[in-house]
Formats: C-alpha cells, structure tokens, sequence
C-alpha cells in the first residue's frame, strides 16, 4: 500500500530547526557582547540615549538608556536630598526631562539605600535583546573606596587584555524573538531546498520522495512506497 508525504517539510525538520534556533538565539548573546565590545560604538558615543531624572522624597536619580547594534544599557545613579530640598530648578537638570515616572524596566530598579548608588545593566542579543546582568555599586559611609559592588548574572572573562561583560538573565519576549527568527531563516533555505530538488526528481520520472527511477512503473513507488502526485 502506498504512502503519500507531499509536505515539503515534515515535523522533524521543524523540530531541527527549532532546536538549532534556540542553540543559535542563545549564542547570539555572547556573539553580540563580543562583537560590540570590539568593533561596536563606545557607550558615550551611542546614538538614541535617552537621559532622564527622577525625584523623590529624600533622594533623586538620574537614569540614561543607551542602545547600538546588539547592545544596551541603563546606568542610573542615586544621590540623597536634604529634607525639603529639590532639584527640579537646578541648573545640572536644566538640560535633561523629568520624568513623573521611572522609566526604567523592573530588573534595573532597586531601592535607595540612604547614600549613593549606581546601578548598570548590561543587555545583549541580536536582533532582539535576549539576556542581561547588572553591576551595582554602593558608597561606603566615607567615599567609593570603602563601598561595596556586587556583579549579578554577569560573566566577565578578560581575553588578550580585553574585558568583555556577557549577561545571562533572560529576557524572554526577546529570546522568544530571536528563536522564532533564528527558526524561520533555516527553515526558508531547506524548503526551498526541498522543492527544488523535489521539481528536479518530477522532471527527470523519479520518486520525489527516495529519487527512485520510475520511468516505465505504474503505481507507487517500490523502493519506498511513496505515491505518484
């Protein structure tokens, strides 16, 4: 009895794919950390930041986001306000908005913790950012010296002299992104792959399926038992 797989592409082809785009959307992460730390635009030379500060009751922060090809970043400080004090009229802020809101994502926002702090969140993946990490300093009860700084989902390898942050926190809506893409471009070559060598069997009298010769054969194909169209 004979079969018939008219599907260019079948669910295990599908399922190939899929798996090599989350292996490809993964690598994409440290590929684009790499790659922008070597060849990409320096952060204060980045085009689209975006600074902004916001106040609060006893202290303000300033907050710039900053993205390239691959790569973000959202650095914030923190800096404490004498009671009653503001810095809505000051001249340092003239320049920037202020926002009635942080805009920052949830993963960049920490808690004031009565004296200075920055935070920077490191961002990667191509073309959808995919994972990110943060760095987080505190000054001590003196100056920075004596502070503390912590490293979350960051992995920092030194290569040549050269310093590279890679994050590894995923951010999913990108990571689902960049698979679903990943996916689709593999997909697109094997199809058309498939077809051709499918219209190239049909032409010459062979099985599509198995390539079988079956000039002169009624009926499915005996090699594999694939139906003629």
């Amino acid at each position: 009895m004979g079969t018939n797989s008219r599907r260019l592409i079948g669910w295990r082809s599908i399922l190939v794919c899929m798996l090599l785009g989350v292996f490809t959307a993964a690598l994409s992460v440290p590929v684009s950390a790499v790659a922008h730390r070597r060849w990409g635009t320096p952060l204060y030379q980045q085009q689209g930041s975006i600074d902004v500060y916001v106040e609060h009751e006893d202290y303000f922060l300033v907050t710039s986001w900053t993205w390239d090809l691959g790569a973000g970043s959202w650095f914030t400080i923190y800096e404490g306000l004498p009671p009653g004090a503001s810095v809505r009229n000051s001249a340092l802020f003239s320049g920037q908005p202020r926002g009635d809101t942080d805009p920052r994502p949830a993963f960049a926002r920490l808690g004031y913790p009565g004296r200075e702090r920055t935070v920077g969140v490191f961002q990667n993946g191509f073309p959808f950012l995919a994972a990110q990490g943060r760095r987080v300093t505190t000054k001590g009860p003196v100056n920075w010296s004596g502070g503390t700084g912590s490293d979350e989902w960051l992995y920092m390898p030194t290569y040549r002299g050269v310093f590279y942050i890679i994050p590894y926190r995923p951010m999913w809506i990108g990571l689902l992104g960049n698979i679903v893409v990943y996916a689709v471009l593999l997909l697109g070559p094997l199809t058309a792959w498939r077809w051709w060598r499918r219209s190239r069997r049909t032409k010459a009298g062979h099985c599509e399926q198995c390539g079988y010769d079956l000039v002169g054969i009624e009926g499915p194909c005996p090699e594999c038992g694939a139906s003629r169209a």
